[in-house]
């Protein structure tokens, strides 16, 4: 099962490889190996729970979970400034339930560097019209803008660390319960039976939770506070009489942003009308238009396009539009404009970002048949001669997959020279010829 799997991935990682190489995006290999803080400064990616890590020589170390810090972390490193187009492909490492399933495969891409919409856009539609390259059918992508779900929020509930709270807990509102589920979160916090984990919608282990303190506390996510004082401060605002209005306020607003879901020309003008007169969320709303017409020119249809203004990825880095990708009844995949990652990792400020992974195993599952490899041919002698070198150079070098076998076969060079297929024959003036049929027949 294992190699069938192995090879399956090695046929659509081959086809989106060149997919994403039309669209300038060069290979980036990153090793397994990285610092473990590489990952774990990102306190509200999911994935820290679930990291592989180990200690060597007084250092912790982890095995790649994904491929979006390391690129960014090689790109300040290396002290790049040029921006870049990287793709990737390979495995990454996650902790599961099933323990067959630990090792899992990620394909995307990385554009670095471009502050401009059109790498949005581009990054979208290279995504998208990926899936629909490997055939996957009834591809949708939702798309959503962080920036201006921020700013709608933040017009109603000024405490960050409270608004980040909601966000991450924002999906129960699709939930028949959802409204009692947060206030029941809200309640454990104010009494203090709520521990600061839950505002990332984690469970992580008591190791990796000193691990990411640790790394937290020497990030600006929590600005030198420990996780104590994280806490008593939210339970301070909490406490106070005008946090309440606040945040049923903002309550009210997530859940008309939840219901608010379907085509542009449906959820546009409704987005507009809460926007209101804010300058700043009329901004970024039209720059998120732009986007989406971006996507569209870029060969995205109208109808492939679900606009989710709640879509709410990782929002401790990412800053702007995020997306997520489906087809053929599957979550195949999701990224989104991260200009603020590199600052969690080290940088002195911001770096213009945005990307995406495929989620392979999802796709692979979603995909009934992959195109199969060219046909290897076997030609079939009993010695190398000069006649059979020059055949295999030829073909070769036309792209045809060619192996020699010992014994006799249907494919072989005669003792005048010809390439011999059948009852058909190829002088090797014909060269091109015989690759055309050849390749006809794989």
């Amino acid at each position: 099962m294992q190699s069938s799997i192995s090879s399956r991935y090695e046929l659509l990682a081959a086809q989106l490889q060149r997919w994403m190489g039309l669209y300038g995006y060069e290979r980036l290999e990153t090793p397994i190996l990285q610092p473990a803080d590489l990952f774990l400064t990102r306190a509200g990616d999911q994935i820290v729970a679930r990291l592989f890590t180990f200690d060597h020589g007084g250092k912790q170390f982890a095995l790649r979970p994904e491929y979006t810090s390391p690129a960014m972390s090689h790109y300040i490193r290396e002290g790049m400034t040029a921006p870049v187009r990287w793709q990737f492909s390979g495995s990454v490492f996650a902790e599961a339930e099933d323990s067959t399933r630990q090792q899992h495969y990620s394909i995307g891409a990385e554009a670095i560097g471009w502050p401009s919409r059109l790498a949005d856009a581009e990054i979208v539609a290279l995504a998208v019209r990926g899936l629909q390259n490997v055939s996957l059918t009834d591809v949708r992508v939702h798309i959503g803008h962080i920036g201006l779900l921020l700013a709608l929020v933040s017009r109603h509930l000024s405490d960050s660390r409270l608004v980040r709270f909601l966000l991450n807990h924002a999906y129960l509102l699709r939930e028949p319960d959802g409204d009692a589920r947060i206030r029941a979160q809200l309640d454990r916090l104010v009494s203090g039976r709520w521990d600061v984990s839950e505002a990332t919608g984690e469970s992580p282990s008591p190791a990796i939770m000193d691990a990411l303190l640790d790394a937290l506390e020497r990030s600006q996510l929590m600005g030198g506070r420990t996780r104590e004082d994280i806490q008593r401060r939210l339970q301070r605002k909490l406490a106070r009489a005008e946090a309440r209005p606040q945040l049923e306020a903002a309550l009210a607003l997530l859940r008309e942003l939840t219901a608010l879901e379907g085509n542009r020309a449906g959820v546009m003008p409704a987005l507009r009308e809460l926007a209101g007169d804010d300058e700043v969320a009329q901004a970024l709303l039209a720059e998120w238009e732009q986007t989406l017409n971006g996507c569209e020119r870029l060969g995205v249809a109208t109808e492939c396009i679900v606009v989710k203004p709640a879509l709410s990825r990782n929002w401790d880095y990412y800053s702007g539009p995020v997306f997520e990708l489906h087809g053929g009844g599957q979550h195949t995949g999701g990224g989104g404009r991260y200009d603020d990652l590199a600052r969690l990792l080290g940088a002195t400020k911001p770096v213009p970002a945005v990307g995406f992974a495929y989620y392979v195993d999802d796709m692979l599952a979603a995909l009934p048949a992959l195109p199969t490899k060219a046909a290897s041919w076997a030609l079939h002698a009993n010695g190398i001669t000069t006649a059979l070198a020059n055949w295999l150079d030829v073909l070769r070098g036309r792209g045809i997959a060619i192996s020699v076998q010992p014994g006799a076969g249907t494919l072989r060079v005669s003792e005048s020279g010809e390439l011999i297929v059948g009852d058909r024959h190829f002088q090797l003036d014909d060269a091109d010829t015989a690759a055309a049929w050849l390749e006809a027949q794989s």
